[in-house]
C-alpha cells in the first residue's frame, strides 16, 4: 500500500497560504457581523388597511363628515317679505338668515316687532308683520308664530304675555325664559327650564304639566 507523497512547502508557500487563511478568516467574519446587525425585515401594510381592518374610522374623518353634513331644519316664512315660503336652513341659523333667504322685508316691515338674532327652530313660522299690524299667536318682540297647543305652552316659542299665563310666572321671569332662550337657543326638554335664574324645582312642579319645548 503506497504512502501519501510528501508535500513539502517553501517558507514563501507557507507566509503566502498563511495569509491566505486569514484573509478568508476576516471575508467570513464580516459577513457574520453584517447579516447579525441587519433589522428583521416586514412587508409593509398601509396604515389605512390597518385601521379599516380593524373597524377604526379615524377621528379626522369623522369630524370633518360632521362639517360638510350638518343638521337642515325647515321654517316657514310668512308677512312682509319679498318671497314667502318654505325655505330650509343649518340648525343653529338666525332668524335674519331666514329673512334674506326670502329675498329680505319689505319697506312698511315692523322690525321693532322681530328679533333678527334669535335663533330659528325646526317647524318654526317667522312672521315678518307690516307697520301697525298686530296678530293673534305671533310672539311679542320676537316676530315669531307658532300653532298654540290647547293644552301647553312651548316654552321656545311663546311670548311674554303667553308666559304669564303660567302659575308662578310673571313679567320679570317671562323676560328671562325669553332671554335665556334668545341667547342659549331652544330648550331641548322642559327640565332645561330651571336653567334659568328665578325658576327653581318648586316654579318648575307648579307649571311642567302645561308646558312644553314643541
Amino acid at each position: 500500500m503506497g504512502s501519501l507523497p510528501n508535500i513539502r512547502f517553501t517558507k514563501r508557500e507557507k507566509v503566502l497560504l498563511g495569509l491566505l487563511i486569514i484573509f478568508l478568516l476576516i471575508i467570513i467574519s464580516q459577513y457574520i457581523s453584517y447579516h447579525q446587525k441587519q433589522p428583521p425585515t416586514f412587508a409593509d401594510e398601509p396604515l389605512a388597511e390597518l385601521s379599516t381592518e380593524k373597524g377604526d374610522t379615524p377621528q379626522g374623518e369623522v369630524k370633518q363628515t360632521e362639517m360638510t353634513n350638518p343638521k337642515k331644519i325647515v321654517v316657514d316664512v310668512k308677512g312682509a317679505v319679498a318671497k314667502p315660503g318654505i325655505y330650509q336652513l343649518t340648525e343653529g341659523s338666525r332668524v335674519k338668515e331666514a329673512l334674506d333667504l326670502a329675498g329680505g322685508t319689505l319697506a312698511n316691515a315692523d322690525l321693532n316687532q322681530v328679533n333678527l338674532a334669535q335663533k330659528i327652530a325646526d317647524e318654526m313660522v317667522i312672521f315678518v308683520p307690516v307697520q301697525g299690524e298686530t296678530l293673534n299667536g305671533v310672539s311679542s318682540g320676537l316676530g315669531v308664530s307658532f300653532e298654540s297647543n290647547a293644552e301647553t305652552i312651548s316654552i321656545n316659542q311663546a311670548s311674554e304675555k303667553e308666559l304669564m299665563q303660567l302659575d308662578g310666572i310673571g313679567p320679570a321671569k317671562a323676560k328671562a325664559i325669553i332671554e335665556y332662550r334668545t341667547k342659549q337657543g331652544k330648550f331641548q326638554t322642559i327640565e332645561d327650564l330651571m336653567n334659568v335664574p328665578g325658576i327653581g324645582q318648586k316654579t318648575f312642579e307648579q307649571i311642567k304639566e302645561k308646558i312644553s319645548v314643541h
